[in-house]
This record gives structure tokens, sequence and C-alpha cells, in this order.
């Protein structure tokens, strides 16, 4: 279990977590594949966009609330954190992304994410979980005062461990057994359906993506 890392904390107690910019900088090129406003929306939620161009650098996670928030807003679509996927590249988990690929198969791959996760971003927790001869990873963000998390980072969040899936196995057309949602089910969920093409569930206790045990464990 892992991702809760080391924390800032401001003189008035509150604690701020922080997120890779490399995650800020997937979101920044979906707002620009979007035909969106990239400079005034990062603006307005208080991001330097130079910042994102900075694989080594860190924001603020409260900030990458407010730009999906805004992002939602502006596209009109509520569904555009699952655009994360398409969006995908191994540079937003930097130099994890060489550990899991020299991993020995899907399952310790998906290990080493957990075991390196605070080098990617603090705030959350990370850990794998065996169902009979299946694992589930499980993603859990920890409350911050004052920040309210928007559905899109659930939805890019989880869309982007599809992405990983995908990416470590080479084969872009895998499905995970099943999907799990920490936010209640909206209205039209036809987008998630065709993204994960399995079994859905919403208001789920915690974010979490079930694999098929003997594609991860293949050499």
């Amino acid at each position: 279990m892992s991702g809760q890392g080391c924390l800032i904390q401001q003189g008035d107690g509150i604690v701020m977590y922080k997120m890779s910019a490399s995650h800020a900088s997937v979101l920044v090129n979906i707002l620009s594949a979007q035909g969106l406003d990239v400079d005034g929306l990062c603006q307005e939620a208080g991001l330097d966009v130079k910042l994102a161009s900075i694989p080594s650098s860190f924001c603020e996670r409260s900030t990458i609330y407010r730009l999906w928030d805004l992002a939602a807003q502006a596209s009109g679509d509520p569904d555009i954190g699952l655009k994360s996927t398409e969006s995908f590249h191994p540079g937003i988990f930097r130099i994890v992304a060489y550990t899991m690929m020299s991993s020995s198969n899907l399952k310790k791959a998906f290990d080493r994410l957990v075991h390196f996760s605070p080098l990617i971003g603090t705030g959350f927790t990370l850990f794998v979980v065996q169902e009979q001869q299946h694992y589930r990873l499980v993603t859990i963000d920890h409350h911050q005062r004052g920040s309210i998390k928007p559905r899109q980072y659930t939805d890019a969040s989880l869309g982007t461990l599809l992405g990983v899936y995908r990416w470590l196995s080479g084969d872009k057309s895998l499905r995970p057994l099943s999907v799990e949602f920490s936010y209640p089910q909206p209205r039209d969920i036809l987008e998630h359906q065709q993204l994960f093409g399995c079994e859905l569930r919403f208001g789920a206790a915690y974010d979490s993506i079930l694999f098929n045990g003997e594609e991860l464990l293949r050499p």
C-alpha cells in the first residue's frame, strides 16, 4: 500500500497535496485537443502552463481539481475525464514507467507502480488486492479541507490506469473485468461503457479496476 508520501503543510494547518506536473500536461493536452481556451482556463484555475511542461515539477492537487471542473464546464462534456485514456503517455509516470517496463509481468508492474507512487504525487493510496484468481487495483484519494474532487478527476484516474494496462500489454483492445466508481451513476454512461467495455458499478466505497489474473501473470 502506498501513495501517502510527504505532505506540504501551510501555516494555517491546511495540508496541501501535490501531483506531478505530468498530470497537468495530460490535462492541458486534452483541453487543447477539445479546442478550449487553455491559457484562460489554466489562469482561472491558478495553474502556470509553463510548469506543466517541466516533468520534474509538482503542482497542488486542488489546482488540478479546479482545472478538471472548469474543463467540464467549458466543454459542456461531463465525460471529458475519460479522454485521459486516449491521451495517455508513459511519461506521466516519469521514472516509475521505466521500472514498470522492466517487470516480468503486468502484476509485478502494478506492484512497482504502487511502491513508487509517492514519486507521482501525494494525497492518495494505491494498492493491489487479490480476488480469487484476479487482481483489483484500488485508488483512494484522501480528502483535503476546502477541496472537492470532481467526477472528471476520478474518470481521468481510472482512464489512465486503463491506459497503463493497455500500454504495458501492447494490446489496446484489452478490457478489464469490472470498474468501480466512487461517485453516483450519471444519467448517461454510454461513454463509460464504450471505453471500459465491462461491468460498471457506481457509488462504490472507492475507485478501482479488476483485472484478469491470467493476463496479469502472463510473462
